[in-house]
């Protein structure tokens, strides 16, 4: 059967349907998920493969992803040395590259922020701890998981908007071991002043502009593991947030996900119909879990929760003044739902991730577009769930047949990318 019993004791897991939905919450139906428990009985990651989560900081000191974030190179090397000789100087979780005039070159002092801590913590928090919740790709009791690497570009309150930065930090990812660059960000449909502009405008700019943004994610794919013979991918694989204007622009193309080398991720909900938020089109690659308020309307804490949006590891720095009242809250302190195609995009990244440690189990090699190929066919259909009319944003969408060839070939299914890894047909 498809359905397997909870193999860690993470008392959060009960909670993320996105990894098993056996439809007991309200309103969720059986299966809507990345068919997660079942991947991992073969396995639950590797510490050879290494994950950018080009984002807002990771909380690198969270309880549930210490272990499986860090360039372990300089962790037990010298203070204000550069142990491994990459030019950067102490970078023990990844690098800051927001610029400023006291660091011009940004600095090893990862800022935590809530949205890439929870992003990681999909992909890696760590597995069967007894705390929190699972990564997809976490491994088990402090051990196997993979390494995820903070690659920030964004702050509290700071968009990813310039070119630089985001240029700097996929140099610094693939130089550095990454083979799989996760972005849940994309660029904002307007002008250098912060006027909206139309979609067609957007496209046109992004063709004509942007190159050394699209030179990056180019040279990301093809030179990602040059340094690491061993590597099960010979190459890197970059995925894109699809992003969350879906209910405003309607089928309109949304850069760098848009861009065609990108694996572009859209966002379902727990009856496997798209989220009212997500972006869809044509270049849409993959669809993933990344919640829906609206579909899940009972809140399981009365104070800040809803239960059809996405779990994981969110902020507890005891230095910040909160004013959900996690504090005063032990159970949930440091985790919580968010939802959007950002949480939708690390289901992908973590899939990727857990395919790759197979395959370095298996002594097995691919090439950027080969392992592509066989991520974006992992998928079961979702296709024939998009009837009727469901409830949004102060929003209905009527009709959700527009949807229909525009959310990728359906949803990642992390057990049959495993077995077309392993060479066995997924029946």
């Amino acid at each position: 059967s498809r359905a397997a019993a909870a193999p860690f004791d993470d008392p959060g897991l009960a909670l993320q349907w996105h990894y098993d939905n056996d439809g007991t919450l309200t309103d969720a139906v059986a299966g809507a998920d990345i068919n997660l428990f079942r991947a991992w009985e073969v396995t639950s990651g590797a510490p050879e493969v290494v994950v950018a989560v080009v984002d807002g900081g990771i909380d690198f000191r969270h309880e549930d992803l210490s272990g499986n974030v860090g360039n372990r190179a300089e962790l037990y090397g010298q203070e204000g040395v550069d142990d491994d000789g990459n030019g950067y100087v102490d970078d023990i979780y990844g690098w800051n590259f927001i610029y400023s005039s006291a660091y011009p070159y940004g600095s090893n002092k990862i800022t935590p922020v809530e949205h890439g801590t929870h992003v990681a913590g999909t992909i890696a928090a760590v597995n069967n701890n007894g705390r929190g919740v699972c990564g997809i790709a976490g491994g088990r009791s402090n051990q196997g998981g993979v390494k995820i690497m903070s690659c920030q570009i964004m702050g509290n309150s700071e968009g990813a908007k310039t070119s630089n930065k985001n240029v700097k930090a996929f140099e610094y990812a693939w130089t550095n071991g990454a083979v799989i660059a996760q972005n849940s960000w994309g660029y904002l449909l307007e002008d250098s002043d912060g006027n909206p502009i139309p979609p067609e405008q957007f496209e046109k700019e992004w063709n004509q502009g942007f190159g050394s943004m699209r030179d990056a994610i180019d040279t990301f794919i093809r030179g990602a593991a040059a340094k690491n013979p061993d590597s099960p991918l010979q190459g890197g694989l970059v995925i894109f947030a699809a992003g969350n204007d879906g209910d405003v622009y309607g089928d309109a193309a949304v850069y760098p996900a848009a861009y065609g080398p990108v694996i572009a991720v859209g966002s379902m909900d727990w009856g496997f119909r798209p989220a009212y938020y997500t972006d869809y089109g044509s270049w849409v690659d993959i669809t993933a879990p990344g919640g829906d308020a609206y579909t899940a309307q009972s809140v399981i804490d009365k104070k800040y929760y809803t239960n059809g949006m996405v779990m994981s590891t969110i902020l507890c720095d005891d230095t910040m003044d909160y004013q959900d009242g996690r504090k005063d809250d032990d159970y949930w302190y440091g985790y919580g739902f968010m939802q959007g195609t950002s949480m939708a995009c690390p289901h992908v990244s973590g899939v990727a991730a857990l395919g790759l440690a197979y395959a370095a189990q298996n002594g097995k090699k691919y090439t950027p577009s080969e392992f592509k190929a066989l991520l974006l066919s992992s998928v079961y259909g979702i296709d024939d769930y998009f009837t009727g009319s469901k409830r949004g944003d102060g929003v209905i969408v009527s009709d959700l047949s527009v949807y229909k060839n525009k959310m990728g070939g359906g949803c990642i299914d992390a057990l049959k990318l495993l077995l077309a890894i392993k060479g066995t047909p997924a029946i």
